[in-house]
């Protein structure tokens, strides 16, 4: 019996994390060549049936901009952006 617990829990112990990698993606938005370094680009993200989920801003440096999107879980998703270069969103 001592030997059975010991199996069920040891599996666990192994699915656990497993499931966890799978439930987190990250997702890595570069925008180049951008018309100027001046202002943010705002990001929005959207679900397939184009609902919103979030949205983001972030800094343009050198005509580019990044922004990494953290946590998603798998899916279909889109993105639109604008580059606000006076910052007045």
């Amino acid at each position: 019996m001592r030997k059975i617990i010991s199996c069920v829990f040891l599996i666990f112990i192994l699915l656990v994390p497993l499931k966890n990698l799978r439930a987190q993606h990250q997702l890595r938005v570069e925008i180049t060549n951008l018309r100027s370094s001046e202002g943010k680009i705002l990001l929005q993200l959207l679900d397939e049936e184009k609902n919103e989920l979030s949205g983001y801003s972030q800094s343009v440096t050198e005509r580019k901009c990044t922004i990494i999107i953290r946590n998603l879980p798998p899916g279909v998703y889109a993105f639109r952006f604008f580059h606000d270069e006076n910052s007045n969103n």
